[in-house]
């Protein structure tokens, strides 16, 4: 996986929809001993060496899914994404400057997407292990426009102690460094696979900790680390995020509990 690009750039994809499931409820006595639960608002995206940013904005329903998302563009270009949830089942379109395009999932009973569909063209498969830890994931796209994206990729994941160390591909593999300094507690449950800094629970658990740093290794046995820079706000939840290409800014709202 290019983690550089990919990565910094992959939040905006569209492709992938997180559903956050994790406003638990708490007994009135444990509360104090909580940090307050807070769901992302928006997070921008900006480039070191282009004028080039990305805005993205996120609304959720009652349980804490998210049912619309907007990604808005320095070049005026916009995706709007809204889903609406039923029975095991999920309904989606996504309206941009190329019109409009209605998609569908599917989650298990723990919650999990299982599936996404894109009419004939796009489908994605997610498997989780009995701890609900995503494992793998599946895409295939046929009779695309661009025929260098037309085929099949698996992606898997390895997980130690709570965290996804390794992502592997045929042609690459990422491994993730991880530090249990508490400052590094992943309260906001971002995600740094294939979702990339998007809050998830719907594709599974999240990493307990925030990575330091993912060495990528190409097929070609050569290898490229990226570092992962943060600041925080006063109850732990991350502020900025800094890599290589660029920087996250993210905003973060009180849910109140």
């Amino acid at each position: 996986m290019l983690m550089n690009k990919n990565l910094f750039f992959g939040v905006a994809s569209g492709i992938m929809l997180s559903a956050l499931t994790f406003m638990t409820s708490c007994d009135d006595e444990d509360f104090p001993k909580r940090k307050p639960l807070k769901v992302l608002e928006s997070v921008v995206l900006k480039y070191h060496d282009s004028s080039f940013t990305e805005h993205i904005s996120l609304n959720y329903d009652y349980i804490g899914r998210i049912v619309r998302k907007k990604a808005s563009y320095s070049n005026s270009d916009s995706i709007l994404t809204v889903l609406t949830y039923e029975d095991k089942t999920i309904l989606g379109q996504q309206i941009s400057n190329n019109g409009v395009l209605d998609f569908s999932g599917e989650y298990t009973s723990q919650g999990n997407v299982s599936k996404y569909q894109y009419g004939d063209n796009k489908k994605f498969i997610y498997e989780y292990n009995d701890l609900g830890e995503l494992i793998s994931y599946t895409w295939e796209i046929n009779n695309y426009s661009d025929p260098a994206i037309n085929g099949k990729m698996v992606e898997t994941y390895k997980w130690k102690d709570g965290n996804v160390v390794e992502t592997q591909r045929s042609d690459s593999k990422s491994v993730f460094i991880f530090s249990k300094e508490e400052k590094y507690k992943n309260f906001g449950k971002l995600r740094f696979d294939y979702l990339n800094a998007l809050p998830d629970a719907a594709y599974g658990v999240a990493n307990e900790y925030l990575p330091i740093s993912v060495i990528e290794i190409g097929d070609d046995g050569k290898s490229d680390t990226t570092n992962f820079i943060y600041t925080f706000d006063a109850d732990g939840y991350p502020l900025t995020l800094t890599m290589n290409d660029g920087t996250h800014n993210f905003t973060w709202k009180d849910t109140g509990r």
